[in-house]
């Protein structure tokens, strides 16, 4: 996936700072950022703060923008594809899998935060409405590895001592 093959980029926002997900208010984050780091440098701050957002709602925005994006691919294949987990994009795979992304280059404090608050660090409210029409269920398979996220939700933990239950349940 390249996910893994992009930057990892941190922004900060007040004096937070942030690791935005795609379909997490991410454009509306970056947009308010004061500064930002990549790769290497994410590593030289205290706490990263990191909005979780309900993986059902985001597997359809993530899904639905992923068609809206490529105009031009047969969407019945496309969707086929993504249903039976032929085929993973950043917009819509776990937020587990981002979590690991940010590891790669971070492995202290974070603040797990429901997308809720996210109105804390940006004005802009979360459309979920936008690819109601799909009436798509995520599968499972892109639902489940983020189940563990939930009980870390307003904590500080270290995500070095969670990657390991997030593996497992990758795997």
């Amino acid at each position: 996936m390249s996910l893994f093959t992009t930057d990892c980029k941190i922004i900060k926002i007040k004096h937070d700072w942030i690791y935005p997900i795609f379909k997490n208010a991410y454009t509306s984050l970056i947009l308010m950022r004061e500064d930002e780091k990549i790769n290497n440098d994410v590593s030289k701050v205290d706490n990263i703060i990191v909005y979780i957002r309900n993986q059902r709602q985001r597997f359809v925005s993530g899904v639905g923008e992923v068609l809206y994006n490529n105009p031009d691919v047969d969407k019945d294949k496309l969707l086929a594809d993504i249903m039976e987990s032929r085929m993973l994009d950043r917009h819509f795979c776990p937020q587990s899998v981002w979590l690991l992304h940010l590891y790669r280059f971070y492995k202290g404090p974070i603040t797990l935060k429901d997308i809720s608050q996210v109105a804390h660090h940006t004005p802009a409210k979360l459309n979920t409405n936008v690819y109601s029409y799909l009436k798509l269920e995520a599968p499972d398979s892109y639902v489940s590895p983020d189940e563990p996220l939930k009980k870390y939700i307003d904590k500080k933990i270290n995500l070095a001592e969670i990657v390991p239950e997030l593996l497992h349940v990758l795997s």
